[in-house]
């Protein structure tokens, strides 16, 4: 909703008309496994954007590289950035092997070095970690958590695969309700590995309680 306001004419000449870079930034951020980079590729396909993901750790980028990336978008298009506080770790120190400095990440963020109608999203799994000046009011604009998987979650997701089951998908979200810290990736993964199995035998069956942990290990890794 936020993103089609933004991207509404009535909302582009309001910018024009006050002399605001015409930029838009959301963090989504949260545990590996719930969401963030499947939400992206979704808002991208629901209001029809172009799509660019930015590889920020390359060793082959740097401050005009970025620019340079940046300013060849087409209009009407998503930039992500992903794992920022791992790119910028300790704050404002770049960790990778890519020599794009804070400033110039400040700077594409403030709509400075962008082009206009660019919507920006950030993600990172600690937000904690990420410098005051990177979130601050007007460089940010709005911020989404994307947490575990709660009791209402495993029920709808658990309804999704079997629909008019209501009674063992209450029984399924008790388990999730008894066990925290349960990405929803790893729900997702439940539910294949149980696709040939009824409702009452899916939601009887016992958790696997090392799935939950190796796949979280492997989020950590890989994301």
């Amino acid at each position: 909703q936020d993103a089609t306001d933004f991207l509404s004419e009535d909302t582009k000449q309001f910018y024009v008309e006050h002399g605001l870079p015409y930029v838009r930034t959301y963090l989504l951020y949260g545990s590996p496994g719930n969401g963030k980079t499947s939400c992206i590729k979704t808002l991208a396909s629901e209001l029809k954007l172009n799509l660019y993901s930015l590889n920020m750790a390359s060793s082959k980028l740097d401050d005009n590289g970025l620019v340079d990336m940046v300013h060849s978008v087409l209009k009407r298009s998503i930039v992500a950035m992903e794992d920022v506080d791992r790119i910028f770790n300790n704050f404002t120190h770049n960790e990778t092997a890519s020599s794009v400095s804070f400033s110039t990440m400040i700077n594409l963020l403030d709509g400075i070095l962008s082009k206009d109608g660019v919507i920006f999203v950030l993600t990172c799994n600690h937000k904690d970690q990420l410098d005051a000046a990177l979130r601050r009011c007007g460089r940010i604009h709005r911020e989404f958590e994307f947490k575990d998987a709660s009791p209402k979650v495993a029920e709808d997701l658990f309804l999704s695969y079997y629909p008019q089951a209501t009674e063992a998908a209450k029984k399924f979200a008790k388990k999730i309700k008894d066990r925290p810290n349960v990405p929803v990736a790893s729900l997702q993964e439940f539910f294949l590995k149980n696709r040939k199995r009824t409702a009452t035998e899916a939601a009887g069956n016992q958790l696997d309680e090392s799935m939950f942990e190796s796949r979280r290990k492997l989020d950590l890794v890989t994301m």
